[in-house]
């Protein structure tokens, strides 16, 4: 196995990059929860049941990121935010009761969500033509359902589904815990242009959800997680305008290990960032 070479010979080849950057970034952002626990919808026993939540986290977020060198090696610090912003948010429980019959009982609806994420990492050095790294990614995103929301039950046997609109209260917390490994490449075209293409893995990915109910569970919260494989691969285009200027286009895909607990997410992102002297 080629060994990495040392911290500094990588930290030589960012000395031209801005120590600090500041980036708008708009987000395509669709994350779901599934988990499967036994409960009951009219019977006095437990049934097979699961439920999933569904969110359109489309936003706009402000990034502040540094690059820095602590005792020689160089690290990398991040932290972004977005506005609150009304969007969609879906709650899905499926029942599957001892008659055959599948009932279905969900809400869907207007949320207020807002989102954060810091993420730590250190540059690891060059092997194989690559630079490698690692980092630590924290995301928290806070959903509060409107009120009034749209309820929709249904069955299969005998079929039958209706709709009515109900006033209740419910409060989502997501959180995502990632622990990269990241690879990525640099091309210099030439006239102040560069070019560099990467991705990071993050193969223990933990996802919690935290449920409240206040009205139907008041003072419980209802907690589940899951462990899952994150991809997130990045092509960044960079030009020296006096400022460095860079554009980013980068993905985020999710794959679950276990179809019991599951965490989804599909998103694509485009940022602007000017570096600061």
């Amino acid at each position: 196995m080629t060994a990495l070479s040392p911290v500094s010979t990588a930290a030589q080849t960012q000395t031209s990059l801005p120590a600090v950057t500041v980036s708008y970034e708009i987000a395509r952002d669709r994350f779901q929860y599934r988990f499967e626990n036994p409960s009951r919808f009219d019977t006095p026993e437990l049934v097979p049941h699961n439920f999933t939540q569904t969110y359109w986290g489309d936003n706009q977020w402000g990034v502040l990121r540094a690059r820095y060198r602590i005792a020689g090696s160089v690290l990398e610090s991040e932290v972004a935010i977005t506005p609150q912003r009304t969007t969609r948010g879906d709650d899905v429980d499926e029942f599957f009761q001892p008659t055959g019959d599948l009932a279905t009982s969900g809400t869907s609806g207007n949320v207020d969500l807002r989102s954060w994420r810091v993420r730590h990492g250190v540059v690891l050095g060059r092997a194989l033509g690559l630079a490698w790294r690692s980092a630590y990614q924290y995301r928290r995103d806070r959903s509060a359902f409107h009120s009034r929301q749209t309820k929709t039950v249904s069955h299969t046997q005998p079929p039958s589904s209706s709709s009515f609109t109900i006033e209740g209260s419910e409060t989502t917390i997501s959180e995502v815990h990632e622990f990269r490994v990241g690879v990525s490449r640099q091309w210099d075209p030439g006239r102040g242009w560069r070019v560099a293409a990467g991705v990071d893995a993050s193969p223990a990915t933990v996802a919690r959800l935290t449920t409240i109910l206040p009205l139907k569970y008041p003072g419980r919260e209802i907690v589940f997680s899951a462990l899952v494989l994150t991809l997130n691969p990045a092509l960044t285009i960079r030009r020296d305008m006096g400022l460095p200027v860079t554009m980013s286009f980068a993905s985020t895909q999710t794959f679950s290990y276990d179809d019991a607990r599951r965490f989804t997410r599909r998103a694509l992102t485009v940022s602007v960032g000017v570096g600061l002297p």
